[in-house]
């Protein structure tokens, strides 16, 4: 039962990054996912050791998200190439939308 709750995780992290980022392949979805899986943030080297372009695809998403502002102050204080991006859909099931983080090593 733990596996078929761990992996709907990860389906709903990739139906996510899927409506987010609909030109890339489903192997390349999988692999964002399992890094983002649950809401973790995952870091700017390991999304680009997958694809280099999409982690340009995930800071231009921040912007129609309506954070770019804070976004951009965080990675300006921070390390830019140590960035993290996450997301998560539905905290309380299907009552919310996604959430979106970020983070950036100082």
């Amino acid at each position: 039962m733990l596996n078929d709750l761990i992996k709907a995780l990860s389906v709903k992290t990739q139906l996510a990054l899927e409506e987010l980022l609909p030109i890339y392949d489903s192997s390349v979805i999988r692999k964002i996912a399992k890094l983002m899986k649950d809401g973790r943030a995952a870091r700017r080297f390991d999304i680009e050791a997958i694809s280099p372009g999409i982690w340009t695809e995930l800071e231009n998403k921040i912007d129609s998200f309506g954070i770019k502002e804070q976004y951009e102050y965080l990675k300006s204080i921070g390390q830019a190439e140590r960035t993290c991006i996450g997301i998560k859909r539905g905290l309380m099931g299907d009552l919310t939308s996604e959430y979106y983080v970020f983070s950036a090593d100082f």
